[in-house]
């Protein structure tokens, strides 16, 4: 979520301008997650159980479809000309930042099991 917080340090730009800017960084950010969620999937290989059993997890909780989602709503909350979208932007990068954390724990402490 840094490109947000990119987006939202330009300096004179309108609301619309912005809106515009995060319905396309939400439209870029869901493909991106698809294409690299069907590279990333692990097929089942009997010799390794942990990477299938975590990669399946990690796809359970990883919130990617909705970061994108709800950066998409702010996007044309904004777009449409209401300052609300303003604070619904802050749920997605909390989602993200939350998604992040509990992937990384799960990364860190079930990879050896």
């Amino acid at each position: 979520m840094l490109c947000v917080g990119i987006l939202l340090s330009i300096p004179d730009q309108s609301i619309r301008l912005l809106g515009i800017e995060l319905v396309a960084l939400a439209v870029i950010t869901a493909v991106a997650m698809l294409v690299l969620g069907r590279r990333a999937r692990a097929e089942p290989d009997p010799r390794d159980d942990t990477a299938h059993a975590l990669a399946s997890i990690l796809e359970v909780v990883a919130p990617n479809a909705v970061t994108s989602i709800l950066l998409l709503i702010a996007g044309l909350l904004l777009v449409f000309g209401l300052g609300a979208g303003l604070d619904v932007l802050v749920l997605p990068v909390l989602v993200a930042l939350a998604g992040g954390i509990v992937s990384a724990w799960l990364l860190l402490t079930k990879i050896l099991q």
